[in-house]
Parts: C-alpha cells; sequence; structure tokens
C-alpha cells in the first residue's frame, strides 16, 4: 500500500483470496483477469511501494519540503467496481498536482544546505504521471470489461430461469406412437431371430435323420443281398442233395463213402446257410423297425417344419407391411409369389416345380422318398433374404 501523492518505485501485486503474486514487468493484468473467469471478481490489484526513486535517494538529503497542497477529490464512477482496489492516490490531472518532497534532515538545514535543482523532480513526474494515465485506461478497460460480465450474467440468469420448450400434443403423440411402434419391432425381430434359430436346428437334424436314414437304407440292402445270395446257394445245396438222392435210389451210382460225407457236408452248410438266413431275416426286421421310427419322427419334424414356416411368414408378412405400408391383400399376393420362384429352382420348368413340390409334400412317407431319386437331387434349400426366411 501507499500514502497519497508519495513517489517512489512501486510494484503491481495481484492478490486473490490470501495469495499474492507480483506481476512483472511485460505481464498483462487484463489477459491474467480474463483467464481466471468467475474468479475474476474476488481478484485485487495493489500498488506497493517498494523504495524512493534514483533520483530522489540522490537528493532526498538536498531537497527542502515544500507546502503540501489539500488533496483533491477522488474520481466518481457511474458503477462500484467489485473486488477490485487501486490505491493510486489523489486522481486529480498533472497540471493541477504539486509535486513533493520528503522533509531533509534537521542538521542539514542547519547547515544552511541549498535546495535541489527543480530537473530531479521534472524527471520524476512524468513516470508517474504515465503510469498514473496508463492505469486509467486499464481502469476504464476494467469497467467495460465488467460491463459485459454484468450483461452476460444477467442474460445467464435469464436463460437459467426460462422454462424448457414445450412440445405440441401432436408431437408427443406422434412420439409416444413412435417409441410403441420402435418396441413391438424390437420385440418382433428377437421373436423372429429366436424362430429363425429354432428353425435351423430343426433344419440341421432333419438332414441328421435323412442321413440316418440312408445310412439304413444302404444297410437294408447290402443285407438283402446277402440274402439272396444265400437263398441262392441253398436251392444250389437243395438241388445237389435231390440229384444225390434220386441216383443213389434208383441206382445209377455206387454207394460211396465220399459221396456220403460230401452229403453231411452240404447239410452242414445248409444248416448253416439256414442259420445265417435267420439271423439275417431278425436283422431285416429290427432294421424295417427302426426305418419305421425314422419314419415316423421324420413326418412329426415335417409337421414341425411347417409349423415353423407358417409363422415365419407370417412374421415376414407384419414386418413386410410395417416396413412398406403395403395392404395385408397386396402383401399376402407379393408373398406367394416370392414363395413360389423360391420354390422353383433355376432353370426348371413348371412341371418340374411341380413335381418337385409334389416330392418334398410333408406327408410323404419315407419309402416314397427313397424310392424317387429326384427327391434326393433336389433337397429342400432355405433363402434368407433380408426382409426375413422364406422357405
Amino acid at each position: 500500500m501507499c500514502s497519497p501523492g508519495q513517489t517512489g518505485r512501486y510494484v503491481l501485486i495481484q492478490k486473490l483470496r490470501d495469495k499474492e503474486r507480483q506481476l512483472v514487468a511485460n505481464e498483462r493484468p487484463l489477459e491474467s483477469l480474463a483467464k481466471l473467469g468467475q474468479l475474476g471478481n474476488e481478484v485485487q490489484f495493489i500498488l506497493r511501494r517498494t523504495g524512493p526513486t534514483s533520483s530522489e535517494g540522490s537528493d532526498q538529503g538536498r531537497a527542502p519540503k515544500l507546502p503540501r497542497p489539500p488533496d483533491p477529490e477522488p474520481l466518481k464512477h457511474k458503477e462500484p467496481k467489485k473486488a477490485l482496489t487501486f490505491n493510486l492516490g489523489p486522481s486529480t490531472s498533472p497540471q493541477t498536482r504539486v509535486k513533493q518532497v520528503e522533509k531533509p534532515p534537521r542538521d542539514s538545514q542547519a547547515r544552511g544546505v541549498s535546495p535541489s535543482p527543480p530537473s530531479s523532480l521534472a524527471q520524476a513526474g512524468p513516470s508517474k504521471d504515465t503510469l498514473y494515465q496508463q492505469i486509467l485506461r486499464q481502469q476504464g478497460q476494467l469497467q467495460s470489461l465488467q460491463g459485459q460480465v454484468e450483461s452476460l450474467e444477467r442474460e445467464l440468469s435469464i436463460w437459467e430461469r426460462a422454462p424448457p420448450p414445450t412440445l405440441s400434443p401432436d408431437l408427443l403423440e406422434k412420439m409416444d406412437h413412435l417409441q410403441q411402434l420402435l418396441g413391438r419391432n424390437e420385440t418382433e425381430l428377437a421373436h423372429a431371430l429366436h424362430w429363425e434359430n429354432e428353425f435351423q436346428s430343426e433344419v440341421q437334424r432333419e438332414k441328421d435323420i435323412l442321413r440316418q436314414k440312408n445310412e439304413l437304407h444302404l444297410a437294408l440292402d447290402k443285407h438283402s443281398r446277402r440274402l439272396h445270395d444265400t437263398d441262392n446257394q441253398s436251392e444250389q445245396l437243395e438241388r445237389d442233395i435231390k440229384l444225390l438222392f434220386e441216383t443213389k435210389r434208383n441206382g445209377v451210382l455206387q454207394a460211396r463213402p465220399s459221396v456220403e460225407e460230401s452229403v453231411v457236408i452240404a447239410k452242414e452248410q445248409l444248416d448253416n446257410h439256414q442259420h445265417h438266413r435267420a439271423e439275417l431275416q431278425a436283422s431285416i426286421e429290427e432294421i424295417e423297425k427302426e426305418l419305421r421310427l425314422a419314419e415316423e419322427e421324420l413326418q412329426a419334424k415335417s409337421m414341425e417344419l411347417d409349423d415353423l414356416n407358417k409363422e415365419l411368414r407370417q412374421c415376414n408378412l407384419q414386418q413386410f407391411i410395417q416396413q412398406t405400408g403395403v395392404t395385408p391383400a397386396q402383401s399376402n399376393q407379393q408373398t406367394e409369389e416370392i414363395d413360389f420362384t423360391l420354390l422353383k429352382p433355376d432353370g426348371q420348368s413348371d412341371e418340374d416345380s411341380n413335381s418337385s413340390i409334389l416330392e418334398f409334400n410333408p406327408h410323404t412317407t419315407a419309402k416314397q422318398i427313397l424310392g424317387n431319386p429326384r427327391s434326393l437331387q433336389n433337397p429342400l434349400v432355405s433363402s434368407l433374404r433380408p426382409e426375413g426366411v422364406y422357405v
């Protein structure tokens, strides 16, 4: 702090709450104040005297004391400043201010020392005046910034007190409808994904059942061939035995031990073949039983696939109606056309497509499928579309 009208060397101190910081020569107080933001209201700038000037220090002992003029009234500002304190002495113009010097020591007056020349006072004056004018300019800039801050604060308080924008009832109703539609679409999408996964798993099970059925069919063919060969061998042995009995009864050939042994061997072979035939017959019956069970399971899976196809088509139809806004009659016609085109393979005529559709009738038995080789050449293949799953 400094007393009014006191000359000397000063430093500018920036005080924020309980912290003080000395500003350097090239530092700008307004920029540092702007960087602090809302804390700028609590900043105080203080001029602190550190010592006399160079000319004042040299002439302090020789300068006589001049009469001190009365302190002029300080400048009156329109608006009070917030937390900005400047102790700069009197706020009068330099023309009306009288230079003051400190009182010399008494011993120098006793010795009759002559007063110092006025050049030193003239040299100390302009620096103080320039500093004072600069501080006045900065004070005006601070006042303008303070006015801008206050206007911004008033505008901010108006915006904070303003109620949130209200929406019209039509927009609110439309938003509610869109939210409900979004929730329905998400539910239907999850439902469609679930049934699509179920459909894929059922298709995989059907493929496994068809593979097992083909394996059983191959095993049945193999056992049938072996049974046929056994029948041929048994018939040949029976003919040989009959021929031997006839020759023995007619006396054409003499009874020899080798013939009897051959007859015994033939009987043993016949018994073995008959036993083997019985085993093959039992295995064939078991295979036919497994084949009937596989056919029943295949029919049940076919019915489940039909139900899944119906549900998937219904989901696709609803999704198609929601996306395109087509009426149910038009969407049913388009769905039937798409299904018919998907059921007919590329390069296949209408008769072939009809025959393939008839071949893959869910009520067709496994024997009919195995008996028709075209049904195995053109299996049912699902087609995935962006709109859904069509079969």
